[in-house]
């Protein structure tokens, strides 16, 4: 187990992109138009990871909370199934 700076356990999730390539701060340099790019994986900290390549920004945000919460997989909605990769 880790611990934060104030002594704490942590935990969270992550994301990445399998995709795509974000844009880097330099390329948007004077007054060049950018385009945001979604991340395409959200991984917890238990390892399972969910494609959420095509998820609606209403479906993303609470599994993305989940994620950065430390929740397990085991403890996902099931509407969430779906969208797991397996290993």
């Amino acid at each position: 187990m880790g611990s934060s700076a104030g002594g704490g356990i942590f935990t969270g999730g992550g994301y990445s992109f399998r995709a795509a390539r974000a844009a880097r701060d330099e390329t948007c340099a004077a007054g060049m138009e950018c385009t945001p790019v979604k991340p395409d994986v959200l991984a917890l900290y238990d390892g399972q990871k969910y494609d959420i390549s095509e998820l609606q920004d209403d479906m993303l945000k609470p599994l993305a909370e989940f994620a950065f919460n430390g929740t397990a997989a085991k403890d996902i909605p099931e509407v969430y199934k779906p969208l797991e990769i397996e290993s």
